[in-house]
């Protein structure tokens, strides 16, 4: 009796370790489901916005300089002739110089207020659009060129303010729509999303039961990847967008 007593006990010991075991298990498999869950619009949202804030400051006089070789502002060089010769800095490094010689080292962050506006449309509504239409499922692609299309049409009175200001113009054209340039700014930027996530999301890594510790030099070298052809892709429409915006720039063709 005392035998079968103790090989009861033994088992029900056993029983205990096992549910203890399953319910460890089943905890740390509800930890990584609830680790894997997306963000809440609204933190996605803030999320992305505060990035593209931060992003703003560094990129701004990349932009400017951008927007003024593509508009061709006339920025007068030394040696180069006047502005209806349309001579103008051939390369970034020599445009920022011409730009900080004719107008300070301020003209390099011009539109910078709106820049940073324009970051709750064209980011924090962009992401949360592009997170929502992905788990209706729909393809990266039309999720991308969707959510885009959406956030460049809201934003569009203020990207036509920050391109202008950008180009050393007035924030508003003399006449016409607050909407100028808005097909060619869907043209670069539907294609460009479409690009972009159709690749990112095959290139990037996925997502094991790690988590994505290690991982992030891989998204970085994929999301690179992908807006380094979605951006060659789409600058043709880029620079129509420019030139249909700014006009041609103070004092060189014209408002056009």
């Amino acid at each position: 009796g005392g035998e079968w007593a103790g090989k009861k006990k033994k088992k029900k010991k056993k029983v205990e370790r096992e549910a203890a075991a399953g319910a460890t298990s089943s905890q740390n498999m509800a930890a990584t489901a609830a680790a894997r869950q997306p963000l809440a619009p609204w933190k996605n949202a803030t999320a992305a916005t505060l990035g593209a804030s931060v992003t703003a400051l560094a990129v701004t006089p990349l932009d400017v300089v951008k927007v003024q070789m593509q508009s061709h502002v006339c920025i007068p060089v030394a040696g180069g002739g006047s502005c209806s010769s349309l001579h103008h800095p051939p390369s970034i490094l020599s445009s920022a110089r011409a730009l900080i010689a004719s107008s300070g080292l301020p003209a390099l962050y011009r539109g910078l207020p709106i820049t940073l506006l324009l970051a709750i449309p064209t980011t924090g509504l962009y992401f949360t659009l592009y997170e929502s239409l992905l788990s209706l499922p729909l393809h990266p692609l039309l999720a991308g060129a969707t959510a885009r299309t959406v956030s460049a049409t809201v934003a569009a009175p203020l990207e036509l303010a920050r391109t202008r200001l950008q180009a050393g113009l007035a924030p508003l054209p003399p006449s016409g729509s607050v909407f100028r340039g808005l097909a060619p700014t869907l043209l670069r930027d539907a294609p460009f999303s479409a690009i972009y996530w159709s690749l990112y999301e095959r290139l990037r890594p996925r997502r094991g039961a790690a988590g994505d510790d290690g991982l992030l030099p891989q998204y970085v070298a994929a999301g690179t990847m992908a807006g380094s052809v979605a951006a060659t892709v789409t600058t043709p429409a880029d620079v129509v967008k420019t030139r249909m915006q700014a006009g041609g720039g103070a004092g060189g063709v014209g408002e056009g």
